[in-house]
């Protein structure tokens, strides 16, 4: 616990970095509107709350040392991106969400 103040100045900080969620909210404010920039931004801080207190309960501590748990819950992610993009039927290059009108 006397880390926490540091692990949460850095959380923060890398929050409040413009990265790809912050693309991401902006593409679907230009596109579909304010409230589903906001409904975008909301999913985000949801899924860093989560992170935050996965990791704060020791998970990454966990799958450190059981590699076995760590292979099965990277393959799961693996398997999630790729339903997710058998689903949508092709990937949109990050500068089409953002210019959909440019022929992309």
């Amino acid at each position: 616990m006397e880390n926490w103040p540091i692990f949460v100045a850095t959380v923060t900080l890398l929050v409040l970095t413009p990265g790809p969620s912050v693309l991401l909210a902006l593409s679907h404010g230009i596109r579909y509107g304010r409230l589903k920039a906001l409904q975008t931004i909301a999913g985000n801080v949801s899924a860093n709350s989560i992170q935050i207190l996965l990791a704060s309960l020791g998970l990454g501590l966990l799958l450190k040392n059981a590699p076995l748990l760590f292979h099965a819950v990277k393959w799961v992610g693996v398997g999630y991106i790729l339903l997710r993009i058998s689903s949508q039927g092709s990937v949109a290059h990050p500068a089409c969400l953002i210019h959909s009108r440019s022929g992309c």
